[in-house]
């Protein structure tokens, strides 16, 4: 059971990583349809620069996290938790200050299972030392 749990983690990981990879692309070399698609208004050519710059670094950074993680799970076990543990805090305190909206919350919740599954397959791990 503990195999097929910890290969399910790391399934789930790689299609974040996927998904992660997806957007951060959309972010960074199609910043103006994607802000229409999901209804982001900026109005200034600085403002899509910094959004797009910050949106894809973030999304591109995790999705490096988590290919690294595949790999390497003793190594990039810490910076993976650090930095989808600020996107979820940064998200959770938007939804609680700015308000509530669906499509952010599911992405709260998505970010908990990738904090979940990371956790789930470094514990797991037969070759972990503590095993």
């Amino acid at each position: 059971m503990t195999f097929v749990l910890r290969y399910i983690s790391l399934g789930y990981i790689g299609l974040t990583a996927l998904f992660l990879a997806y957007l951060g692309t959309v972010w960074a070399f199609f910043p103006a349809d994607h802000m229409e698609r999901v209804g982001v208004t900026v109005t200034t050519l600085n403002g899509i620069n910094t959004l797009k710059s910050i949106m894809a670094t973030g999304l591109l950074g995790i999705t490096g996290c988590c290919v690294m993680f595949l790999f390497n799970q003793q190594n990039w076990f810490r910076p993976l938790l650090l930095l989808t543990s600020i996107l979820l805090v940064v998200r959770v305190t938007g939804l609680a200050v700015d308000g509530y909206h669906s499509r952010m919350a599911i992405y709260a919740i998505l970010e908990i299972l990738i904090l979940v599954a990371t956790v789930t397959a470094v514990k797991l791990d037969p070759t972990r030392n503590g095993n």
